[in-house]
């Protein structure tokens, strides 16, 4: 029933979010140093949510679950 249900992550999509979290951080740090504290703080928690979003799109997330559910 749900065989195709799930596809993994395009490796484009995931460099594209790995190239805007390292950004992010840039941004943060630069910031930081013109002491602009408020900034780099709301830049860290969009740099930890870009994070959180990228290890949910892992490309190997949810293979096993189609082998499985091909296997029934």
């Amino acid at each position: 029933m749900l065989t195709n249900y799930f596809k993994p992550t395009p490796k484009k999509l995931l460099k594209i979010s790995l190239a805007l979290r390292g950004m992010v951080a840039t941004v943060s740090g630069a910031a930081y140093f013109q002491n602009d504290l408020k900034a780099a703080f709301w830049f860290l928690v969009a740099g930890a949510g870009i994070d959180f979003i990228i290890q949910c799109l892992d490309p190997g997330t949810g293979t096993g679950k189609q082998q499985q559910e091909a296997g029934n």
